[in-house]
């Protein structure tokens, strides 16, 4: 009687058996089926069609977020990673996004060099929607007429991402999420979650009135290390509570009205928040009120 292997259960003819073609095959299906399972489980590749070969799924420039949704749908339960490959890849957000509804997903593209461009102008239907948690997008460089990323998940990651619109790159609700080492080139980074955690990015030259960094009703989340440059508002606060607010640098680069604030605690609705060693240049912190609200060791220059 023929031996089985351990793993796979292939069938191990004796030596003395025949050649049949029967257990070959039988063999053949059992391989091809580990090896789709081991795919499905692994990186599936989006690429330009035209421009990249040997792809998962590759994208015409037309409402690609259908590409993209359909790599997601076809990854694990268990989560997976997609990559983005060097091109730029047209997103409709008239009619639909690209949704990371699966958790332990990573998206990551190639840096600068991959492109996602919001064409639609709907303005509740942003780029990126992730409902999911523990995912991550990282290296990826966005335009768009309307919002970002929209973080509505817990435990997801945004790094390396820069998004070069006067909208928001990324709208942080949800808990315990984190957007680090990001550029919003224009564009704004705003929190409306709990224990969220902003972190080192860098903001520059937003013509918006309501802060490069922009808290609106978060609370317990830490905003630390970031450089907002050439921003009307550097750090803005609404109805936000217990949140930590340290060792940022807020610099507008010329002579600040009276509308306009390095940081700026907006109405009596801010309460118990720490603004702290944080480096100031032309204006201190404006605090329009609220409940123990602690400002101290914040250098200005």
């Amino acid at each position: 009687m023929a031996n089985l292997t351990t793993n796979y259960k292939l069938t191990k003819p004796l030596a003395e058996e025949f050649y049949d073609i029967g257990v070959f095959n039988a063999n053949a299906d059992i391989i091809d089926g580990a090896l789709s399972d081991m795919r499905s489980s692994q990186t599936l590749v989006v690429g330009k069609a035209g421009v990249h070969k040997n792809c998962d799924y590759l994208c015409d420039g037309v409402d690609d977020q259908v590409e993209i949704n359909a790599a997601i749908a076809a990854l694990p339960s268990t989560g997976g990673k997609i990559v983005l490959l060097e091109g730029t890849y047209t997103i409709n957000n008239n009619i639909g996004c690209i949704t990371l509804n699966k958790a332990n997903v990573t998206i990551s593209g190639m840096g600068n060099s991959t492109r996602l461009v919001g064409s639609g102008m709907s303005a509740t239907t942003q780029v990126i929607t992730v409902t999911a948690d523990h995912c991550a997008i990282t290296k990826i460089y966005m335009t768009s007429a309307t919002d970002g990323i929209v973080l509505a998940g817990n435990y997801n990651r945004i790094s390396d991402y820069t998004f070069a619109s006067d909208n928001r790159g990324v709208i942080c609700g949800g808990s315990k999420n984190i957007i680090t080492n990001c550029i919003c080139i224009a564009g704004t980074l705003w929190c409306t979650g709990t224990s969220n955690t902003i972190s080192n990015n860098v903001i520059t030259s937003t013509s918006t009135s309501t802060g490069g960094i922009n808290l609106q009703g978060a609370s317990y989340s830490t905003i630390t290390g970031n450089t907002c440059n050439g921003c009307k508002i550097g750090i803005m606060l609404s109805s936000s509570t217990y949140n930590n607010i340290s060792n940022n640098s807020c610099s507008y680069g010329g002579t600040y009205t009276a509308s306009m604030y390095t940081i700026f605690l907006y109405s009596t609705a801010n309460n118990y928040n720490l603004i702290s060693s944080n480096m100031l240049f032309g204006k201190d912190v404006t605090s329009g009120g609220g409940t123990g609200n602690t400002l101290v060791n914040n250098k200005i220059s």
